[in-house]
């Protein structure tokens, strides 16, 4: 029911957006995802150059690092294992 339903909305004029509309909405995602991007890959540069002993104050080490891809926020990845580490450490 929901299907039919949707694909009469569809069919309306003012239901689906212009081409152009469409376009200039990929272009900001596009945009985005390429700031997103970028943010990340600066992010694990930094975190490259640091020594190894200020990695290890953070829970690092250099093999840490060396896998992850330019494309993943390694902030966002830090703070992952952060919070698994604290669920871990609560329940023992």
């Amino acid at each position: 029911m929901r299907e039919a339903v949707l694909e009469i909305a569809r069919q309306r004029d003012d239901f689906n957006p212009s081409i152009a509309h469409r376009a200039v909405d990929a272009v900001v995602r596009f945009g985005e995802a390429m700031s997103i991007r970028h943010d990340a890959a600066t992010t694990l540069n930094r975190l490259k150059r640091l020594d190894d002993q200020l990695l290890k104050d953070i829970g690092l080490c250099r093999a840490d690092l060396d896998h992850l891809p330019s494309s993943v926020d390694p902030v966002e990845r830090l703070e992952r294992l952060a919070e698994r580490w604290e669920k871990r450490r609560t329940r023992g």
